[in-house]
């Protein structure tokens, strides 16, 4: 691609993008049509075209979210289906990969123009694409009265369909397509991996802090909440649709869906956090994409999957601040019940700076680390899989907030691929080379299902009796680990 004036046309008609240093960038593109009125908790459904060329040098609406959840110059709204389009300004002889990046955020904030994709495009020589979906609300809500549920998800979907349908006017390869996320984004990814709906949609994963087995015990996010999962029956996310829709007043069932989508949008969103489960049991996820593979729906997917070292730091900062040894005990006590003796033993108190400490490496090995080991030996017996951990001692903050170190918490190692937008870059020399490597780790994946190439150090692969992590830091470098160490 190239040219300060590029047009692409698109399935839904032209777009004109700008060149911005090594990459040009398309913003904004409907791949699904405005979900309003009776289409609000509807599947999506196909944009109507447009003629002329469209603008695409900004980013469209955000997904409605909570006003605080913004960056400066996001506008929420509903019509916010849109893909941001992000490729090398540089002609290249052949069709580039694609890295589809679905965004985190619990499923009740964030968006795809909060990553700015210009490092991972250009030296990676691939075509990015964030997305837009559904949050909260609006893409979580479950009622039998609705055709299908996980409309979020759907949402998803129907951007990669239309990245096939479009990839190739953007100079990449339709049949080359990575799906990739962190945080809600990986547990999409992985759901989306268990889906017969995403059949030949992508032909590599890349899950970050996100396992399909992850699973939050009672007390690990707050010490009065009880255990939380990702997943819910669809009996059960129905059950809990209905009890949310009549708090707004909406309660017979022959009206509940036209009464949800006469509310205001603003009175659907001051809902609070609510919607951060999908349901399983539907057709776009007819099992928990956790369960063990069977023979008849294991993926052949590579995939490249991991976890920061401190994933639940932030977490235990929030629900206990002033941790002491008592609190320890009870906190372990409520979450691992009769198991509370041996997992003291396992993570004794003198082992670690303070109980904050002890509390952050209990969970971050018991909810995100160790599920991902169990998930990837798993997935290694039918599909190439790596494994890593990212554990740089100081590395930033996705937003900037201080924390004890050292330490490396949940989302510091997007800061290193897909950094915010907009910010200058917060990395020292030794982490900007370090995010380099990662770089050309993810690229050299999705552009052959491999991590490895010349240049840096040797990744190996997972397989079913070992796995073996990449540790990225910047000192002394990448190196591979024992990741079931932390898992006994």
């Amino acid at each position: 691609m190239g040219g300060a004036d590029e047009v692409v046309s698109t399935s839904g008609g032209p777009v004109q993008g700008r060149e911005d240093g090594p990459v040009v960038r398309f913003s904004g593109i409907p791949y699904a049509a405005a979900p309003t009125g009776d289409l609000r908790f509807a599947p999506p459904s196909q944009p109507a075209p447009w003629s002329g060329v469209r603008d695409a040098t900004r980013p469209g609406p955000v997904c409605p979210q909570a006003t605080a959840t913004l960056l400066p110059g996001q506008v929420p709204a509903e019509d916010c289906l849109s893909v941001n389009v992000t490729a090398p300004a540089v002609a290249s002889p052949g069709l580039r990969p694609v890295l589809v990046w679905l965004h985190g955020g619990g499923f009740v904030f964030g968006s795809g123009s909060d990553y700015d994709a210009s490092s991972l495009a250009s030296r990676g020589d691939l075509v990015v694409v964030t997305v837009n979906y559904r949050l909260g609300i609006f893409g979580g809500l479950s009622l039998p009265e609705m055709p299908e549920h996980n409309v979020g998800l759907q949402d998803q979907i129907a951007a990669l369909r239309w990245v096939r349908d479009n990839a190739t006017a953007f100079g990449a390869d339709p049949d080359n397509v990575t799906l990739a996320g962190e945080s809600a984004g990986a547990l999409s990814t992985c759901s989306l991996l268990a889906s017969p709906a995403t059949d030949g949609l992508f032909a590599r994963a890349i899950i970050a802090s996100g396992s399909c087995r992850m699973r939050h015990p009672a007390g690990a996010l707050s010490p009065t909440l009880p255990a939380v999962s990702t997943w819910n029956s669809v009996e059960a996310t129905d059950a809990y649709s209905r009890s949310v829709a009549a708090s707004v007043g909406c309660t017979d069932p022959a009206t509940v869906l036209g009464c949800l989508r006469a509310q205001p949008v603003d009175d659907l969103v001051a809902l609070g956090p609510a919607f951060t489960t999908l349901a399983v049991g539907g057709a776009v996820l007819p099992r928990d994409p956790g369960e063990k593979p069977r023979a008849d729906w294991a993926t052949e997917v590579p995939v490249l999957s991991g976890n920061t070292s401190d994933e639940h730091l932030g977490n235990v900062l929030s629900a206990y601040p002033a941790a002491t040894a008592q609190t320890y005990r009870s906190a372990l006590s409520r979450s691992f019940g009769p198991d509370v003796d041996q997992v003291a033993r396992r993570y004794p108190l003198d082992q670690f700076p303070d109980p904050v400490r002890a509390l952050a490496r209990v969970y971050s090995d018991n909810d995100w680390i160790c599920p991902t080991v169990s998930t990837n030996r798993d997935y290694a017996r039918t599909a190439p899989v790596w494994t890593y951990l990212f554990s740089d001692p100081e590395a930033p903050t996705p937003t900037g907030e201080t924390v004890p170190r050292p330490a490396a918490v949940h989302g510091s190692d997007v800061v290193y691929t897909l950094p915010l937008a907009g910010q200058p870059s917060p990395l020292a020399p030794g982490q900007q080379h370090l995010a380099d490597q990662m770089i050309d780790y993810w690229a050299a994946f999705a552009r052959t299902g491999d991590p490895n190439g010349p240049g840096r150090p040797s990744w190996p692969a997972t397989t079913p009796g070992f796995v073996p992590a990449l540790e990225l830091t910047p000192e002394p470098g990448p190196r591979p680990i024992d990741a079931s160490t932390r898992c006994s």
